[in-house]
């Protein structure tokens, strides 16, 4: 009983940590925009600053569903270097369509995975099976997911500044995560060369 009390205080200790490291988002002097969505040009977590390193349209048949900013620690146009590297980063995703529902996110995400991987997911299901738990409630316009990675604590999803997710990661689901965006086999070129910063 002690031992379960002890694990449910450090529960309630990350939790809160994580709502203090999320729920304040100083403005930046500065914000780029993407089709009239305003996107800061660098952002902190914590006691880290993050600078935006690129960002752009996900489209499909000439339907424009969602904005997505990438933020790192510093900038790069290395895909793989991203892909690879144990830092803090995140990607920023703003619905800008009706289009976009639970069911085709989390559809459409498991294929990106399936795409980053080679078709190679065995070994991260169980991960990936958790993960997509962050995007089974009703998706509106306007909503903001924010998927943080966090070396030595995970990953974070937070919808509208509420976290839908938490979660410890392997390095081999982090590769394949943004992999999706920045693989060989993105979801969309341009919009890999957008978050590259590459116009």
């Amino acid at each position: 009983m002690i031992l379960k009390s002890h694990l449910k205080t450090l529960f309630h200790r990350y939790c809160y940590a994580l709502l203090c490291l999320f729920a304040f988002f100083p403005l930046a002097a500065q914000a780029a925009s993407v089709d009239g969505i305003k996107l800061q040009d660098s952002l902190k977590l914590g006691d880290h600053e993050l600078v935006l390193n690129g960002a752009g349209k996900r489209s499909k048949f000439f339907i424009d569903f969602y904005i997505a900013a990438l933020y790192l620690d510093e900038k790069t146009d290395n895909a793989q270097k991203i892909i690879e590297d144990d830092a803090l980063m995140m990607l920023q995703i703003h619905v800008i369509s009706k289009l976009i529902s639970s069911e085709n996110l989390t559809r459409g995400t498991r294929e990106g995975f399936d795409k980053s991987t080679n078709g190679k997911t065995q070994r991260i299901q169980s991960e990936i099976d958790s993960f997509l738990d962050a995007f089974k409630e009703p998706i509106k316009i306007g909503d903001v997911f924010e998927i943080v990675y966090m070396p030595d604590k995970g990953l974070a999803v937070i919808k509208n500044r509420h976290i839908e997710k938490k979660m410890p990661v392997t390095m081999e689901f982090k590769r394949a995560l943004f992999g999706i965006w920045l693989s060989e086999k993105p979801a969309q070129d341009s919009l890999k060369k957008n978050l590259l910063g590459k116009h």
